[in-house]
């Protein structure tokens, strides 16, 4: 197997990392310690954040005494005039993060007032959402349903004056749902310093963040304490788990599946891929569920990931690795690849534009097909493909690679007598993502108060790093509605996407990679003199405000479960993901010796 590295450096071109370098020791400095002066968190991406830090030692442990009461009371919602407004200047509809404020309404939920302001706006909304061309996408409709029924709950029952901190929690939750699905996936701008500086974790005193899901009354060692009424995590039974197996999909038949093209993936992700439907020995894969079928360096990391987190406790969906997928053929393979939502940001510095960076498009889809099936019962290799199958294929990979498209949209640019002696296709490996059960409403905020000061969201974090899983972004959540016919209906919390990791994390978003031994060392936290644990040689993509809020305590609490998994259960995880013989020993000693770390100093 070819272990291949993220190294964003190298779309930025040859040229460019000394002249980061050269601005960076210039300039980066300066200009982070422009920004710190104007209350920013020094060189990083600006966002609409609720989470400010922490009261300091000897306050009161509830949540108000770290956030000022009207920060954890207040939310934002896009109306349906700013969404108009912003559809119609700047189509596809994407609100970038830091633009939240113009274009929200602010609403106080302390009070039955601004909760009957807030119903009054999301009723506008959904007649708005009903309109013929709305550009309201139908998740962000049923986000409107859901938060529609809880306000409308709330205002008809016999509700005290001063709304509880679960229902505000609710309110604000769904509120993120809606936004989120008018939010681009990364930063526009991110800064040269955040980039390219050591990660610049802030150390929370002992005790002094003290988590609110976990139960006060008790007393006693915090680090023992579960988190209560949650629905990331539920306590794991670890013991005895063959991590081979991922729920209900044997990993040894998913090489065998035969798949059919169902539609482009068109959302956030760097990594090229569709969705499908399979079949098993002619029954249906999930039910006849789409499946994304992705492919490029999180092919090996993401099987392996979900099922630590799992055997942990978390709510991930199920990825499996395939050594290769069958395909029937459809032209749509190719004329609609690299239709993920544009990834795109600038590094700047001195708040100045230095370069334009893609994280995304560009992929040849014509790379992953390995052997060609004909319907006459012969085959050819995957190389000679584009050759045969399109008319004009003169330069392909360098167009493609520089985004022009052309060649593979034009319809009239297949050869329709060859395409009709093509059976199926034979790809390279890659993964596929089983959906979660339920109905997607969109992703929550690692950043708002009432998930940075929680156990369960702390230790998936912490786990993140251990896996060196640098993308743990508020893209990368999902609130999925469950509907039970005689329970009624529960919001469950999962983490969306887990693929990257086991490489470099130490400088996200630039210098990264996956799967790479050599990249993921031994060390991940460490110790200062004040004997308190912080992470090191992790960074996320975005900013991630929980990483300022962990506690020894929590670092205890996960290594509680953490120890529990052997090393042959990493092994069979490792095995399940597609790593070579050689690959899986490597990997498992540095999983332990990551784990080791952790349970040595706690």
């Amino acid at each position: 197997m070819l272990v291949r590295r993220v190294d964003l450096v190298l779309r930025l071109g040859e040229t460019l990392l000394p002249l980061a370098l050269a601005v960076f020791l210039s300039a980066g400095v300066a200009s982070a310690v422009a920004q710190s002066r104007d209350g920013e968190t020094t060189g990083m991406p600006t966002y609409p954040t609720l989470a400010q830090t922490p009261a300091g030692p000897g306050k009161p442990q509830a949540r108000s005494a770290y956030y000022p009461s009207d920060q954890v009371t207040q939310t934002r919602l896009l109306t349906a005039n700013s969404i108009d407004q912003v559809h119609k200047t700047s189509p596809p509809l994407r609100i970038l993060v830091q633009d939240i404020p113009k274009y929200a309404t602010q609403f106080d939920l302390s009070g039955a007032t601004g909760m009957i302001a807030l119903k009054a706006e999301v009723d506008q909304l959904i007649a708005y959402a009903k309109q013929p061309n709305s550009p309201v996408p139908n998740h962000a409709k049923d986000v409107l349903d859901v938060l529609q029924g809880q306000l409308y709950a709330y205002l008809t029952s016999q509700y005290p004056a001063v709304p509880s901190s679960t229902v505000i929690d609710q309110v604000r939750g769904r509120c993120f749902n809606f936004n989120a699905h008018f939010l681009s996936a990364i930063p526009a701008a991110l800064n040269l310093s955040y980039l390219l500086a050591p990660n610049t974790q802030k150390v929370a005193p002992v005790n002094d963040d003290v988590p609110t899901d976990i139960p006060r009354e008790v007393g006693g060692d915090l680090s023992r304490l579960d988190p209560a009424g949650t629905s990331l995590w539920q306590r794991p039974n670890i013991a005895g788990q063959n991590l081979y197996f991922n729920r209900e999909v044997d990993p040894s038949r998913v090489g065998g599946y035969m798949c059919a093209y169902s539609k482009a993936h068109t959302g956030s992700g760097i990594h090229p891929a569709f969705m499908a439907t399979c079949t098993d020995g002619g029954r249906p894969v999930a039910g006849g569920a789409e499946i994304k079928a992705k492919f490029g360096t999180e092919t090996h990391s993401g099987p392996f990931n979900t099922r630590i987190y799992k055997t942990l406790g978390f709510n991930v969906p199920e990825i499996e690795y395939f050594p290769s997928m069958n395909i029937k053929y459809d032209r749509r393979i190719f004329t609609e690849s690299n239709s993920g939502s544009d990834m795109s940001t600038e590094i700047k510095s001195f708040g100045l534009p230095i370069y334009h960076v893609h994280l995304n498009g560009g992929d040849n889809p014509f790379d992953h097909i390995q052997l060609v099936y004909l319907k006459n019962g012969g085959t050819i290799r995957g190389a000679d493909l584009a050759e045969k199958l399109l008319r004009n294929s003169v330069n392909l990979a360098g167009n493609v690679k520089d985004r022009n498209y052309t060649q593979l949209k034009d319809q009239n640019n297949y050869d329709q007598v060859f395409e009709s002696q093509i059976d199926y296709l034979l790809t390279y490996d890659g993964s596929f993502t089983f959906k979660s059960p339920g109905k997607e409403l969109g992703s929550f905020n690692y950043n708002d108060p009432a998930y940075v000061n929680r156990r369960d969201v702390r230790g998936a974090v912490i786990l993140g790093a251990f896996l060196a899983n640098y993308d743990m972004r508020w893209m990368n959540t999902m609130d999925v509605l469950i509907c039970q016919p005689t329970e009624g209906c529960e919001v469950k919390e999962t983490l969306s996407d887990v693929g990257s990791g086991l490489g470099a994390a130490a400088h996200a978003p630039l210098f990264t990679s996956n799967a790479n031994a050599a990249d993921y060392g031994p060390d991940w936290i460490s110790v200062d003199r004040g004997g308190n644990l912080k992470l090191t040689n992790f960074q996320t993509n975005d900013y991630n405000g929980v990483i300022d809020h962990l506690t020894n305590d929590d670092f205890k609490w996960f290594a509680r479960y953490l120890e529990q998994i052997t090393p042959e259960q990493y092994k069979q995880a490792l095995v399940a993901a597609g790593f070579t013989s050689v690959e899986v020993e490597i990997f498992a000693q540095l999983l332990a010796a990551r784990r080791d770390q952790l349970v040595s100093i706690r």
